[in-house]
């Protein structure tokens, strides 16, 4: 009796099991029209093209959205997933950018902090964001704002700061990141 009753479990647990990856399988399926980073200008007439992260919250948030769009949009609109290989070209450099941007304004000693220049400087500009971090016992304001072409017409120019990011291809190409900002872009071509 007591075989019967642990195989009748195993065999519930086991069918539930079964059952739940078959829906987070069916369910997790994108079908989007993925292109690589070198297809990116190469569509024909007008078209959008999606920079996209399965694993990125905001790109989840818009998901419904740009499935929408693909089914009922005017436009053709092809995805490039910036986690594969082939599409990582397309990355902004942020290593340059702080490397060239990023500012000390003081330095750690003994545990406290010293500042040569007034950090609210940094932290109250209405133009640049900024992050004061500690690294290396120097006291950093890094700059958080990427310098992107928001109008690129060729791979040599776009740079993809985040995701998502959304490119409209047409006589007056343009670039948007962000949530907002990619669902305004798409609303104008509904």
């Amino acid at each position: 009796m007591r075989n019967k009753r642990r195989i009748g479990i195993s065999t519930a647990i086991i069918i539930l099991v079964i059952v739940s990856l078959i829906f987070i399988f069916n369910t997790s399926k994108t079908e989007h029209d993925f292109i690589t980073s070198s297809e990116v200008f190469n569509q024909e007439g007008e078209y959008f093209v999606y920079f996209w992260q399965e694993e990125c919250r905001y790109c989840q948030e818009i998901e419904a959205d740009i499935q929408d769009y693909e089914e009922n949009g005017r436009l053709p609109l092809y995805v490039v997933d910036m986690t594969k290989p082939d599409n990582r070209e397309l990355w902004y450099d942020w290593e340059t950018h702080h490397d060239v941007n990023d500012v000390i304004i003081g330095y750690v000693e003994d545990g406290e902090e010293f500042y040569e220049e007034d950090p609210e400087v940094y932290l109250n500009d209405s133009e640049i964001q900024y992050e004061l971090i500690i690294e290396d016992e120097q006291i950093i304001a890094q700059h958080q704002t990427a310098f992107f072409n928001p109008s690129p017409t060729e791979l040599d120019s776009l740079d993809i700061v985040t995701t998502p990011a959304l490119l409209h291809v047409s006589d007056t190409t343009q670039l948007v990141v962000g949530v907002e900002e990619a669902l305004a872009l798409l609303e104008q071509e509904q």
